[in-house]
């Protein structure tokens, strides 16, 4: 007797083993499914393998661009953003120096552009810029205009923006179409609108919208936006932070595709949530008058970065302690959508762009010294 629940109670041990490695695989399955015409991928939390794609890619450091101090066209006294062309020319806003700083493929200088002002060509308050299709670069004058340079820093023309002077976060297209994150606001409420303009910023569609309660004198750490892209055959891509969905469109509108992935929600510590105060307010502490809004957890996207061969790049705010800090966990579509790999990279360095299998960072103020663009070669295995 003794014996027979000895092999019974192993029988139902091995049942329930294979039964959850049988929802183990099941969990790691990519599902496709048709909602509302549209394609929608779901992803599981972990990578997938798929056939002909690599698993594994790590980092390899090939160059810094940047110096402490020396020929200021190397010294960057405010790092605002970069961007890379296709010709892997690097352009650097320099916002405090209002200039636009070039180079090559292997960091050197090529030229530097910008003049303070108000005037024609001029730029009075540097906010963001965006690499045109074909060369050059299109920099945003916050609040009033966009101003498109040559490759060499010729002016080429201006496109006032009107009373869409909250636009945010924005591309151009190869026919010369602007898209862009532009918020309105009334009373209570603010309205974010991912909109097609004109090349002359003529408001012609919008592509998404959300709205959300104005909350005023609180601080809020992170704020829902879209993050805008194009895909590498030519549709729309955008997201927002709190979903981890992926929503690829035609330029018409027509929703093509969601990729969406699963992953478990990363929980602000007290340690983070004091760190996020400071950043904010320094040493003197939250204002009296000021209320606090810190989620629980961190937003599910930091930013999406488009990868030139198709693939694309969600970085995430997941992550894990390191002999030298905490690393970021990146994780890897490819242009069919599928979850196929993940990276970890530090928190002081902010990935800005992939192309050619370069990975572009800006490195933080915070790991010490000035901020700096560093460049990594993907290896794939």
């Amino acid at each position: 007797m003794h014996q027979r629940h000895s092999i019974l109670r192993i029988a139902l041990i091995i049942i329930a083993a294979l039964f959850f490695v049988a929802n183990g695989l099941k969990a790691q399955t990519i599902k496709l499914k048709t909602e509302n015409s549209a394609q929608a991928i779901y992803n599981p939390k972990e990578p997938v393998k798929i056939k002909g794609e690599p698993t594994k890619v790590t980092l390899k450091h090939e160059l810094t661009i940047g110096r402490e101090s020396g020929d200021e066209d190397h010294v960057f006294s405010g790092l605002q953003m970069f961007v890379v062309d296709d010709h892997e020319r690097i352009y650097v806003l320099d916002w405090k120096d209002t200039k636009v700083k070039v180079f090559d493929s292997q960091g050197n200088h090529l030229c530097s552009f910008g003049t303070k002002g108000q005037g024609p060509g001029e730029i009075n308050q540097p906010f963001r810029l965006i690499d045109v299709p074909g060369g050059g670069v299109a920099v945003l004058d916050g609040g009033s205009k966009l101003i498109f340079f040559t490759p060499e820093g010729r002016v080429l023309k201006e496109v006032p923006l009107g009373k869409y002077a909250a636009l945010r976060r924005y591309l151009i297209d190869p026919d010369g179409y602007i898209y862009g994150h532009v918020w309105s606001w009334d009373e209570t409420t603010a309205t974010a609108k991912f909109m097609k303009f004109s090349p002359a910023m003529e408001p012609l569609i919008t592509l998404a919208s959300f709205e959300q309660k104005i909350a005023r004198r609180v601080f809020r750490p992170y704020s829902e936006e879209y993050f805008v892209n194009l895909t590498a055959d030519g549709n729309l891509l955008w997201a927002v932070p709190s979903d981890y969905t992926l929503t690829i469109q035609d330029k018409e509108g027509k929703i093509l595709r969601r990729i969406i992935k699963d992953y478990d929600p990363v929980k602000i510590t007290d340690a983070d949530r004091e760190e996020l105060i400071k950043a904010n307010f320094g040493d003197r502490g939250v204002p009296a008058n000021v209320s606090v809004d810190i989620p629980k957890y961190y937003p599910a996207i930091n930013r999406v970065l488009r990868g030139g061969d198709g693939r694309l790049v969600v970085c995430t705010y997941d992550y894990h302690e390191g002999k030298d800090g905490r690393l970021i966990r990146h994780d890897v579509f490819d242009s069919q959508g599928q979850y196929i790999a993940k990276f970890y990279h530090p928190q002081t360095e902010t990935t800005f762009c992939i192309l050619n299998d370069r990975l572009y960072t800006r490195v933080e103020e915070s790991a010490g010294g000035t901020e700096k663009v560093s460049i990594y070669r993907l290896i794939w295995e």
